[in-house]
């Protein structure tokens, strides 16, 4: 048996799915599932977006135990990971494979379990799947070699759900219409307003970035995104943005809806993307064969 650990974001959760169906793929003698156990409390339910984003379902850990039992299951892997509790009800014994990125960090109040093997952060790692016996896989998996080795099998399962709202078909049909550039703006802000150091770019990598593009292309039409509306709509100029540039500043999903702005991004030609797996996710699906792409330059993922 071979478990993917779901945890994260929408952006850090499609990864993890790519990399969970490049493994079914490739392991076709083993039963692949997925550990979604935390989206299974009602603290964090909210933040699982792969079936409104995408209606994708597939195995789960949780299918194997009744309700009341995986509760309790679910309850005590809060303290105890989860891994030595599959181990105590007999299901065999489990190696884990982790990315090296944060993995105690991801387990700070659990008994930890030391990770049997360890592969290097967004890189493809094709003998990971060539593990024998039980296994548990926990990382991001954040390279799209996972998703270009088994694109076949799994693009057209990552095709969002249809819109029906007014305001989104209305951004689509403009995003088609004009040279598109998507530009997400990732603050990490505090509740101060102030940027977070450890994720934060700063104002200048997008100033430098979308001057970048502008000397590329003819009459781009800006596409923002950000986490900062109020922030950013007061300093635009401080982002690259000149008198004449035609700006859309992108505010209308929220909640439920969130996923949305992933899929517009998707549809613009062009992108300035930061290090956000968000919009990473969006890039890894923009069909556009001769898009541009600026992102900064620690992180060299292939779009």
């Amino acid at each position: 048996m071979k478990i993917v650990n779901l945890h994260a974001g929408l952006g850090n959760q499609l990864y993890i799915y790519v990399y969970f169906r490049w493994l079914q793929e490739r392991c076709t003698d083993d039963e692949c599932i997925v550990n979604s156990s935390i989206y299974d409390d009602p603290r964090y339910a909210k933040y699982y977006g792969m079936g409104r984003a995408f209606g994708v379902t597939f195995p789960r850990l949780r299918d194997k135990f009744s309700p009341a039992a995986w509760d309790e299951i679910r309850k005590q892997s809060e303290n105890v990971h989860m891994v030595t509790l599959l181990e105590r009800l007999g299901l065999g014994n489990f190696s884990i494979v982790s990315e090296s990125v944060a993995y105690e960090e991801s387990f700070a109040n659990v008994e930890l379990r030391e990770a049997d093997y360890r592969v290097d952060n967004g890189a493809y790692n094709k003998e990971s799947a060539d593990i024998k016996g039980n296994v548990w896989y926990h990382g991001y998996w954040h390279t799209t070699h996972y998703y270009r080795a088994a694109f076949e099998a799994i693009s057209k399962e990552l095709e969002f759900t249809p819109v029906t709202d007014d305001f989104n078909k209305r951004m689509i049909d403009t995003i088609d219409s004009v040279n598109s550039v998507a530009v997400h703006i990732r603050t990490y802000s505090h509740a101060d307003g102030e940027e977070d150091a450890k994720f934060g770019l700063g104002k200048s990598f997008y100033y430098y970035a979308v001057n970048k593009m502008r000397s590329y292309l003819d009459k781009p039409t800006w596409f923002v995104f950000t986490d900062n509306l109020d922030r950013v709509q007061k300093s635009l100029a401080d982002y690259g943005f000149i008198a004449g540039d035609k700006i859309v500043v992108v505010d209308g999903n929220s909640g439920d809806n969130d996923f949305r702005d992933m899929q517009l991004m998707s549809l613009c030609k062009h992108m300035v993307m930061p290090n956000s797996s968000f919009s990473m996710s969006a890039a890894m699906l923009n069909k556009n064969t001769q898009k541009l792409i600026i992102r900064p330059n620690r992180y060299l993922d292939i779009f």
